[in-house]
């Protein structure tokens, strides 16, 4: 099984995510992108628009930046993936 296979360890970084921008006060796909940002091997993300408001959510989060607690806090619920399917 490949799709699905990873739900429930999803879901708990989804939700911390979720947490963590309210209490910051950004949108998910804000502190999602300023997270990668905090990242010096990023070096442009890829982002998928579809509306106006979507580009102008992107580019507010170079503004964001996020401190080494709540990265700490984002990163701590991640588990590594198993490898699933075929490549």
């Amino acid at each position: 099984m490949v799709w699905g296979a990873t739900d429930e360890q999803d879901k708990v970084v989804v939700d911390n995510l979720e947490k963590i921008s309210k209490e910051l006060g950004y949108s998910m796909a804000q502190v999602s992108l300023a997270w990668m940002l905090s990242k010096p091997y990023v070096t442009s993300p890829i982002v998928g628009c579809t509306d106006v408001k979507h580009v102008e959510e992107a580019v507010s989060s170079l503004d964001i930046k996020l401190n080494d607690d709540i990265i700490k806090r984002l990163e701590s619920p991640y588990v590594p993936h198993i490898q699933t399917g075929l490549y």
